[in-house]
């Protein structure tokens, strides 16, 4: 009787704790559940995802996430076992979207979700993240033999070599903010539409480092790209071409390449332009200051006795001080511009990003221009850092 309790013990435990391998699922998306692992207090499911060809990609690229109200339900009960946490895939909700972004077609993931723990003797159920959304992670009869254990996965084993690149947007003051997280390296950016010294798209980017050693932001490593209308092919008809208000075929995009600023050529434009404005504003001022000196003033009379003559007589004058008095407030105008320039082009030098060397757990932040374009739908820009690319969209 003494061996007896020791062996009851054991068979609890691994009762209460064990491991399956599907026998089948029906699910749209391209996943593999590896393994259904029920511990004592939550019920873990783990996926193995690949991604689609990348011409069934979105814009965006391929992204995917799990939403916070996805749930698993058993037949026959109506009960909803909560989702309580994930790992190696974002949660997505209202206040902060994020994904796991993809880079390549047929791309591997694993990810593992956890749910409230499911009643031991249940051996079918469902995954439902939106039941009216194919795209989602809907995942129906889930069939598993309880009698037929397996060994427990590693999660750490399990996910290593999946590093996620999650994704983020989230809105400052109106302003929609992106993010990309990747091996111990966050890449924040928000783009404005500016007109300084001409119009761009202008990109504000924090890069943090985490990682134990240093990296290298080389601004010939930026890229951007846009999509335009493709142009109509010419109709043959003469009524058809009449009444076209368009040469755009408005039902197809195409991509193309725009050119990223470095800081020498922006400065090369500031430059420029600085030296046109200055040009203007000092012969305007020029202008007005000798045009102080002088007055006219208009007198009108009329002589006669028997008969009347009408005139009017134009004096000009000469006011040497007042003359003094414009030219020195010109030439106080076109100091405050030349000052003015200059404090814009030294924010312009301490803020454009250059070549820069980052640290371990440091970060740089600063902004860099995309030349604006009307023919612009769009603008996706990348950072390129050590060989990988992080792409943003806006």
């Amino acid at each position: 009787m003494k061996h007896l309790l020791p062996i009851l013990l054991l068979a609890v435990a691994f009762y209460a704790r064990s491991q399956y391998k599907p026998i089948s699922f029906e699910a749209d998306l391209p996943i593999y559940l590896s393994q259904i692992d029920n511990r004592e207090n939550s019920t873990l499911v783990f996926i193995d995802y690949t991604a689609p060809k990348s011409r069934s990609w979105g814009r965006e690229g391929h992204l995917i996430n799990v939403s916070d109200d996805t749930y698993i339900s058993i037949p026959g009960s109506s009960k909803k076992f909560r989702l309580l946490s994930t790992i190696n895939i974002p949660i997505d909700d209202d206040a902060e979207q994020k994904f796991m972004t993809f880079d390549r077609s047929k791309q591997n993931h694993h990810f593992i979700l956890e749910f409230e723990k499911i009643p031991n003797e249940c051996s079918q159920f469902d995954i439902v993240e939106n039941q009216y959304e194919s795209s989602t992670f809907n995942i129906s009869n889930i069939t598993i033999n309880r009698s037929d254990s397996m060994p427990q996965i590693d999660i750490n084993r399990f996910v290593e070599g999946y590093p996620i690149k999650e994704y983020g947007k989230y809105y400052v003051n109106g302003k929609l903010v992106s993010y990309i997280k990747h091996n111990d390296l966050i890449i924040t950016t928000f783009p404005d539409i500016t007109n300084q010294y001409g119009k761009y798209v202008t990109i504000h980017v924090c890069i943090q480092n985490f990682r134990d050693k240093a990296i290298l932001f080389n601004p010939l490593n930026l890229s951007a790209r846009s999509l335009q209308y493709a142009a109509k092919k010419q109709e043959s008809n003469f009524e058809t071409k009449r009444h076209s208000k368009s040469g755009l075929d408005k039902s197809k995009l195409i991509p193309y390449n725009i050119d990223v600023l470095t800081y020498e050529e922006y400065d090369k434009i500031i430059k420029r332009k600085q030296r046109w404005e200055s040009f203007w504003a000092a012969l305007g001022e020029g202008l007005s200051a000798a045009a102080a000196g002088f007055s006219s003033s208009v007198t009108n009379y009329s002589t006669g006795s028997y008969s009347t003559t009408y005139g009017r007589s134009r004096t000009m004058s000469y006011n040497g001080f007042a003359s003094y008095t414009a030219g020195q407030i010109a030439e106080e105008k076109i100091v405050q511009l030349n000052e003015s320039q200059h404090q814009i082009r030294d924010h312009i030098r301490d803020n454009y990003m250059r070549m820069h060397t980052i640290p371990s757990q440091t970060e740089y932040s600063g902004f860099f221009n995309i030349k604006y374009d009307k023919k612009m739908n769009g603008v996706s820009y990348t950072i390129t850092i050590n060989g990988e690319d992080y792409t943003f969209y806006y």
